[in-house]
């Protein structure tokens, strides 16, 4: 498992948002008293003064002061593209470098959003999704058992991106990480707070910690870094900005301030005022800085609008969009190529124009096989929004009646959604 940590490396002009510094995200952990509820308004840089919080580095998520209870489960929330993936990367790569963590002996960093993971019904068999010997997996699984997870560190990677049911006290993940069967293991759970909110009444939860975005400060230090080439940039941004509370705030979230550094740098210096017009943006740069990939649309110099792609694209764009929403519906986030090809009519699935736009991404893993799954959630959750725009407000209305009180009392896919 070390040797896939240290292999892992970030191209930062390749990745997505493209990052010209060495800062791509800036995690300021802050620790809450165990029983107090998470307050939203502490993601936008708010306060809460009914709410203790201690600074803490994400080096010591699991340092105790002498004498109290030893950390052993660790919950951590934050809002979507606030560095909560991030985090958990940067908790591997640094054990398998020797920088961190090093009282454990394993490092499993199990990204919940993949179906495969999601729903293994057995440890021998979420361990055969790292490795390929069912008889080396059948062997360390019963090494844990005996062991009881003594040194071993689970990250386990998007809570809010399983499904209801496997979220339940009855499935094998739910026991594995907050059952009494591995009590001696570490555990780190991330989550959006929507999702999570169960999870804080349990007695086993030691440590609860909040992912909090960026403050002004880190703002401007973050475009400055951006913009080391071209100072006059950084300035302009900036005082738009301080002029654009709205959209301000929207950059206390890394992702989306990394979104707005990029829009900048494309868009002719234009800033988008709302969240869905930043949304709609990026997604439209994306689509025609991957189209214009192939001889058939170089021609292609702007997509001012959806409307606006070519005509042989127009097809599969609102179909990726009724996919995305139609997935969204079944808490799925993870599609393997042979679900996308039944969704999508033959001659569209996965071939240039299903993949061109650049939203979906392949992967391949071990006992997976290749899967794809969009850049990031936000993506699917806006294309989903998307799509609803077209229907019939008899449709609108149907989906909405569904999901409007699992939304505001209960975990659900549609949160983003309403919101775009």
């Amino acid at each position: 498992m070390k040797g896939k940590y240290q292999e892992r490396r970030i191209n930062r002009e390749k990745q997505w948002p493209p990052c010209h510094s060495d800062k791509l995200v800036r995690l300021e952990l802050v620790e809450r008293e165990k029983g107090e509820g998470y307050s939203a308004n502490t993601q936008r840089g708010g306060e809460d003064e009914g709410i203790k919080r201690t600074p803490l580095a994400y080096g010591d998520l699991f340092k105790v002061e002498s004498g109290k209870r030893r950390v052993r489960k660790v919950l951590v929330e934050g809002d979507a593209g606030i560095g909560k993936t991030t985090l958990c990367i940067a908790v591997s790569e640094d054990w398998a470098n020797g920088k961190l963590f090093q009282q454990f002996e394993l490092v499993l960093l199990l990204p919940l959003r993949m179906k495969a993971v999601a729903s293994a019904g057995s440890l021998p068999e979420l361990l055969q999704l790292l490795h390929p010997s069912p008889r080396l997996c059948d062997s360390v699984a019963r090494y844990l058992e005996d062991e009881e997870g003594e040194s071993v560190l689970i990250i386990a990677d998007g809570w809010d991106e399983l499904g209801e049911s496997q979220r339940q006290e009855g499935s094998f993940l739910y026991q594995f990480l907050f059952g009494p069967g591995f009590w001696r293991m570490s555990v780190v759970v991330t989550s959006r707070p929507s999702a999570s909110a169960p999870l804080r009444e349990l007695p086993d939860i030691d440590r609860f910690v909040e992912v909090r975005g960026f403050s002004k400060e880190h703002i401007v230090e973050y475009i400055q870094s951006e913009f080391t080439s071209d100072q006059g940039k950084a300035d302009r941004l900036r005082e738009q900005l301080e002029g654009n509370p709205l959209v301000e705030s929207v950059c206390s979230v890394p992702l989306n301030c990394a979104i707005v550094c990029h829009l900048w740098r494309t868009l002719e210096e234009a800033l988008p005022t709302t969240m869905t017009e930043l949304y709609t943006k990026i997604i439209l740069n994306l689509i025609l800085r991957n189209i214009r990939k192939l001889d058939t649309y170089k021609s292609v110099l702007k997509l001012p609008k959806f409307d606006s792609l070519p005509a042989d694209l127009q097809q599969s764009w609102w179909l990726l969009c009724e996919f995305a929403f139609q997935a969204l519906e079944k808490d799925q986030l993870v599609f393997s190529q042979e679900e996308l090809e039944a969704f999508f009519p033959e001659g569209l699935a996965l071939d240039k124009r299903i993949l061109c736009f650049g939203l979906l991404q392949s992967a391949e893993s071990v006992g997976i096989g290749i899967s794809f799954h969009f850049l990031h959630l936000t993506f699917q959750e806006y294309l989903a929004a998307l799509y609803l725009t077209r229907q019939p407000t008899d449709k609108q209305l149907e989906v909405f009646q569904t999901h409007k009180y699992k939304s505001w009392f209960l975990p659900d896919r549609f949160i983003m959604v309403w919101r775009f």
